[in-house]
């Protein structure tokens, strides 16, 4: 959490055009201007932000094909999971 959460102008700029404005994977920030995890859970932009790690990570395991992700026959949640995994971030940001 040591890194600023997203500049506020990146923000607006997403309001205004989330296609092109969106968060990126690389080198991305949290939205943290929330007052609480619901909020910050909430935010358009941490939601599109883990939209796009799920859809990466599918990316990932339809092109590994030696099955270290399970059987393709496993449908694996990854928009629930990574969710939840940026729900403890939420979480852990607000209760610093």
């Amino acid at each position: 959490f040591a890194r600023d959460g997203i500049e506020l102008k990146k923000i607006e700029d997403f309001i205004r055009d989330p296609i092109n404005n969106g968060p990126k994977l690389r080198n991305t920030r949290i939205d943290k201007f929330a007052a609480d995890v619901k909020s910050m859970k909430a935010s358009p932009w941490n939601r599109a932000l883990a939209h796009k790690f799920a859809l990466k990570a599918r990316e990932i395991v339809a092109n590994c094909k030696d099955g270290r992700f399970g059987k393709k026959t496993e449908k694996i949640e990854w928009d629930d999971l990574f969710r939840d995994r940026l729900y403890r971030i939420y979480k852990d940001i607000i209760d610093a």
